[in-house]
C-alpha cells in the first residue's frame, strides 16, 4: 500500500516563517574547537537526530538539546532555540506537531548557529 508522505521543513530557509529559528549555543572555555567547528558539529547533530525521525513523529526541542550536548560532549555548556518570526517569543518551538503523513525535516545551517557568551532576555526573546 503507497501512502504519501509531505515534509513540514522547520528552522532553514526554506521553512515558513513560523518555524524558522536560530540555535544559540554557549561555548566552553575549555573548548578548543573553533567557532565555526562548534557550527559544524551543531548542524550534523542536528541532521543526524532528524533523519531518525518517522512520520507522525512530534519534535520535542528537549530531545534535540539532549542530542546535540551527547554529541558535543564538553564543548559546549547550552544550546536554546531561537524563533526568528517577529511574533514569535522563546518557547514557541520547543514543541511542534505534524499529520501522520508529515516528516519533519530541518533545513538548519551554520548561518542559523550563533555562539553567544551568555543568555540574555534579548538575545533569546524571552519575554517579548
Amino acid at each position: 500500500v503507497w501512502h504519501p508522505i509531505s515534509y513540514k521543513v522547520l528552522f532553514g530557509n526554506e521553512s515558513d516563517n513560523e518555524y524558522k529559528a536560530n540555535f544559540r549555543v554557549i561555548k566552553n572555555e575549555t573548548t578548543t574547537m573553533s567557532d565555526n567547528e562548534i557550527k559544524q558539529q551543531v548542524i550534523q547533530a542536528i541532521d543526524e537526530f532528524f533523519a531518525t525521525m518517522e512520520a507522525g513523529e512530534k519534535f520535542f526541542f528537549t530531545q534535540l538539546s539532549t542530542y546535540i550536548h551527547q554529541k558535543l560532549q564538553q564543548n559546549i555548556g547550552t544550546v536554546v532555540i531561537v524563533p526568528t518570526y517577529s511574533n514569535d517569543k522563546f518557547g514557541n518551538l520547543f514543541e511542534i506537531a505534524c499529520s501522520d503523513d508529515e516528516i519533519l525535516l530541518s533545513t538548519a545551517s551554520i548561518d542559523d548557529i550563533n555562539i553567544i557568551s551568555k543568555i540574555t532576555a534579548n538575545n533569546t526573546k524571552i519575554g517579548n
